[in-house]
């Protein structure tokens, strides 16, 4: 397309207009949309939802950039223009001001289709003021300004975000918007002349629907945890069928918005491949180095943020050097290999994972990556102009644009689940490597389980630790080589690229045959479309799942709060007896001045004066000023030990409160934590009992096929299979409901499925019941929270008492002065230094009650009855401690006692079971004793976890009784 501005003004100042234009259009694609992780514990809302955010936004600006080229020729440039920058405006506005997630989200989709159409006025509107060949390096510039303006944006991000809220780079953008309001009404131009704008309009449609359904294909496969579910089918579908149809008119229509008649150059597939993988990577590499600095080298998040502003500083800089290098007719296929082998140094040299911060192992490969990083996003575009013939230059912009900016957007979504897949895959392959029975596994078994004894762990304790010691370290290796393998990978992929390049240029610089290039490109297109099936996972103990709670539950955050306000209300009652320093001034002009009125006969007044006349004499000044220092300082006040106290009560107080909050939580967290460990164990249980009745259905159908048996026998052993197996489902489906409670508890809100892992037995659970019978037996009241609690707010009312008969006490504290009084008729006068007499004075106050409508009296007979309240309270809790803990210590002596009958009844069942298959072998015993047996084990195992699953409940209820969560608490 060929616009011409009516340059109202210098050439330079309309670059510069529209050239700011991009850079805010940039930076609001980075800076606004990434604030949407701080949105979620903003709104409360889940990970998913606040993504939408991001997904939204990016969206919007995606399709209208492109869009806005058919509605400039529409509505015209300076409408187009002006609309979309009031409308991003308004929607920014409401973004910063909304009270509701809907409300936000609606503005942001707005403020998304706003930014995209300004930035697609604003590029062409750039582009227009540069002609001939001098137009390639209006487009350079123009890409340019879109990477500074996304490292404007991230780096925002990382200085402001986190200090100033998720609303500053909102604040930020009004301004500049204002700015190019302002100025649009100088700078854009009203028609457009030379017009060749596309035609195409009917391919926006599908080129919408293809954003749109790649946008969900990624957000249902992170759902799904796949590609299997209907969802993902039907917009895998609705993306193929749009890239069909842009494919189809890009060939038949004559200005097509996609030409894609520009497939069939190989350069030009491989730079639209590169644009995508740098858009990918730049997002990729500052979150992979961000995990490397702050994860495998403990470096402090403030000095990550400092060292990845650095880098982008570098990658503006490398760009700034690219543009230059290219007009100094610098060969861009060799600027591209030379990024993309720094590119390749960098991962290859990230991917050793040396733990130490220094100049050879972080800081130099960062610098060259970013380097190589700033080269590729310049120089791709060039490449991609010299593929095409010089007619269908204008074509390549929109590939470009549309290929960069989605490998950002999906990349921003979708990078934690490659990490993610690639631990789980690599922890999968190398615990296969830790069976007791590896001599070399053995030794280092034996190893810690020594070093454990070593620090007085008994055997099992010590073996147990040994082997949660080998798990984790496993784990922790998963995922660093999980880490160095994505670097490996990303090396691999830059030097391919590279070669590739190389051929082409050599194909293009010796007119050599293509076909071989052409193979590399179509198979690195297949490999770069693979898709690969991520399921992310979290791995929790139980102290894990509590200090997550801890750290994610917003009440128990609400709560830690009012504790700092307590602590706070100590601070401010200590500082009652500090000096108070105020300094006073007033200004007054008298309309009429005042005057001193004296009677004949008296001392003031003249000798002329008849005795008993009245004389007015004009004392006063027009102007008067009385600027003067006051220090107040209190000296004794009664009622200061008794608010210093109460403080210090209520600081106690919140603290208890706070406790008490985490007490229950723990208490549902050990609940719901235990009772899925349990139901695995069950689970687990039933599964080979499942496996040696599917023996038992597949001999009794070979016995019947074969004519030694009846059909009925079939049927019962079928009868009781189906029993087992949907025993083993609703044990399932409880495991995921105890599962859901856990995560209740925990506040866990993200998409990764949880892992729960512990030292779990059942002769943990039943071992422990003695003891804590005895706990129960010989704990009181004293021991609980709630006591300690109940105590603290009678402190309180005594206090409150106190404090109130404080006020019929004597006040006693000293003051201060330093004034001046400067007064003239003329206000110039009044600086005069002979007017600047001060006056200063020290004295002590006194104040004493006599007499206060009895209110003193009446007030602290209230605050009796209401410790007498806090005192009844006390008692009633006494009374109910009592009750609960008889009740508790029944319960827990009753499910023990069925326990261990159901225990034996179990043991007996499934030695029956032992016994009845051995006698079956001889020939004693029959497929109807076996099916006997089978159901008898089927009972009693039920019987058995359900009598277990009380015991152990029941348990850790009575843990709670006795106050053993209070450590835990923190209190």
């Amino acid at each position: 397309m060929i616009i011409t501005v009516n340059l109202i003004t210098s050439k330079n100042l309309v670059r510069f207009f529209f050239f700011t234009s991009l850079l805010m259009g940039s930076f609001n694609f980075m800076g606004q949309s990434l604030s949407f992780g701080y949105v979620q514990g903003y709104f409360g809302v889940t990970a998913q939802d606040a993504a939408w955010l991001l997904r939204g936004f990016q969206s919007g600006t995606i399709i209208t950039s492109i869009a806005g080229i058919v509605f400039i020729k529409w509505v015209g440039n300076r409408n187009l223009f002006l609309g979309s920058a009031f409308l991003l405006l308004i929607a920014t506005v409401f973004s910063f001001t909304s009270d509701a997630f809907n409300l936000l989200l609606v503005s942001r989709i707005a403020a998304g289709i706003a930014n995209g159409f300004i930035i697609a006025v604003s590029t062409q509107m750039y582009l227009s003021t540069y002609e001939g060949k001098a137009r390639m390096f209006g487009t350079l510039n123009t890409v340019a300004a879109n990477i500074s303006g996304m490292c404007l944006g991230i780096l925002s991000n990382s200085l402001f975000t986190e200090d100033y809220g998720w609303q500053f780079n909102y604040y930020l953008a009004v301004p500049v918007l204002v700015f190019i309001i302002v100025f649009s009404f100088y700078f854009v131009p009203d028609a457009q002349r030379n017009e060749e704008v596309e035609e195409d309009w009917i391919s926006l449609i599908p080129f919408s629907i293809l954003i749109i359904s790649v946008f969900f294909l990624v957000m249902f496969r992170q759902q799904y945890q796949g590609i299997s579910n209907l969802k993902i089918l039907i917009s895998a579908i609705l993306a193929v069928v749009a890239v069909a149809i842009l494919v189809i008119r890009g060939f038949t229509h004559s200005k097509p918005l996609f030409d894609t008649r520009l497939l069939q150059y190989p350069g030009f597939i491989l730079a639209i491949i590169i644009s995508y993988l740098s858009g990918a990577a730049f997002v990729f590499n500052i979150s992979l180095l961000t995990k490397l600095l702050g994860g495998i080298l403990q470096m402090p998040m403030r000095d990550v943020f400092h060292f990845i502003n650095f880098l982008f500083l570098v990658v503006f800089l490398l760009l700034v050097i690219t543009i230059i290098l290219i007009a100094k007719k610098f060969n861009p296929y060799w600027l591209m290999i030379s990024g993309l082998l720094a590119v390749a140094y960098t991962a290859f040299k990230l991917s050793r994972l040396n733990p130490q911060f220094s100049f050879d192992n972080v800081i130099a490969p960062s610098l060259i990556g970013m380097a190589g990083a700033g080269i590729i996003a310049t120089a791709v575009i060039m490449i991609a102009v010299k593929s095409v013939p010089q007619h269908q230059v204008g074509k390549v912009a929109n590939f470009r644009s549309v290929a960069f900016t989605m490998g950002i957007a999906l990349t921003a979504t979708d990078l934690g689940r490659l990490l993610d897949f690639e631990r789980v895959r690599n922890f999968n392959l190398m615990i296969r490597y830790t069976d007791p029975g590896n001599p070399l596994i053995q030794e280092r078994l034996n190893g810690l389980v020594a070093f454990y004894q070593a620090n007085g762990y008994d055997a099992n304790e010590a073996y147990d630790a040994a082997i949660n010691g080998i798990t984790g370290m496993v784990k922790l290796q998963s995922f660093f080589l999980g880490v160095s393998e994505i670097l490996l990978i990303g090396c691999i992929i830059s030097i391919v690229l590279a070669l590739l390049l190389f051929v082409l240029w050599v194909a293009r610089n010796f007119k050599m045959k293509l076909k071989l290039a052409k193979l590399s490109i179509w198979l690195l297109v297949c490999a770069c479309f693979d898709t690969t099936n991520i399921k992310a996972q979290k791995t929790f103990t139980l102290a894990e799942c509590i200090n997550y709670a801890f750290e994610h539950n917003p009440l128990l955050n609400a709560a830690a709060k009012d504790t700092s306000v307590a602590a706070i209300g100590v601070q401010r009652v200590t500082g009652l007896y500090l000096p108070r320093v105020n300094f006073v001034s007033a200004f007054q002009y008298y309309i009429s001045k005042r005057n001193l009125l004296v009677e004949g006969g008296s001392a003031l007044a003249p000798s002329t004066l008849p005795e008993g006349d009245p004389l007015a004499i004009k004392t006063g000044f027009t102007n008067s000023w009385f600027p003067a220092l006051n220090v107040n300082q209190l000296i004794f006040d009664p009622a200061y030990r008794n608010s210093y106290n109460i403080a210090l009560q209520n600081h106690q107080l919140q603290a208890q409160y706070l406790a008490s909050f985490k007490i229950d939580l723990i208490t549902g967290i050990y609940k719901a934590f235990n009772t899925c460990r349990l139901l695995e164990v069950q689970a687990h249980f039933l599964e080979e009992n499942i496996t040696r009745i599917d023996t038992l259905i597949g001999l009794a159908r070979t016995k019947y096929e074969k004519g030694a048996g009846v059909k009925i026998e079939v049927n019962r052993v079928e009868v009781t299979g189906n029993r087992m197996k949907s025993e083993l489902i609703n044990v399932r489906n409880n495991y995921s409901e105890a599962l859901l409670a856990l995560q209740f508890q925990m506040n866990y809100l993200e998409r990764d499925s949880m892992i729960l892992e512990s030292d779990f037995t059942i002769a943990q659970v039943v071992g422990k019941t003695d003891s804590l019978m005895q706990q129960l037996l010989q704990s009181n009241p004293s021991m609980r929270i709630e006591s300690q609690l109940l105590q603290t707010q009678i402190i309180l009312a005594d206090e409150s008492v106190k404090l109130e008969q404080a006020r019929a006490k004597p006040i006693f504290g000293a003051d201060a002065v330093l004034g001046f009084t400067p007064a003239a008729n003329t206000l110039g006068k009044i600086f005069q230094g002979e007017r600047w007499k001060p006056y200063s004075y020290i004295g002590v106050n006194l104040g004493i009650p006599i007499f206060n409508g009895l209110d003193v009296k009446r007030a602290v007979e209230q605050k009796k009855i209401q410790a007498s309240q806090s005192r009844n309270y006390l008692d009633q809790f006494t009374n109910e401690f009592e009750n609960e803990r008889r009740t508790t210590y029944i319960k827990i002596k009753n499910a023990y006692e069925r326990y261990r009958y159901a225990d034996a009844n179990l043991k007996l069942a499934n030695s029956n079971i032992e016994l009845l298959h051995e006698a079956f072998i001889n020939g004693v015993a029959d497929n109807q004793d076996l099916i006997l047996g089978e159901n008898d084990l089927y009972e009693n195992q039920a019987r058995y976890y359900n009598d277990l699953l009380e015991l152990m409940l029941s348990g850790i209820e009575g843990l709670r009784v006795t106050g053993s969560f209070n450590t835990q608490a923190g209190w």
